[in-house]
């Protein structure tokens, strides 16, 4: 387990605010749930064994 900062530690957890970014993925979320858009990309995504092993979706 990794040492938590001082960010992660409760008492900071309570008074934090959304960021920008988390706001935009959550409104993203409900109009186009992230399931039903891998879904569509899965069967398309590189899945190379010759070179660079590709990133995950």
């Amino acid at each position: 387990m990794r040492q938590m900062t001082f960010a992660q530690q409760a008492e900071f957890q309570r008074d934090s605010t959304k960021t920008r970014r988390e706001q935009f993925l959550e409104e993203m979320d409900a109009v186009m749930p992230s399931a039903g858009l891998l879904a569509l990309v899965a069967p398309h995504y590189s899945k190379s064994e010759m070179s660079r092993k590709p990133v995950g979706l």
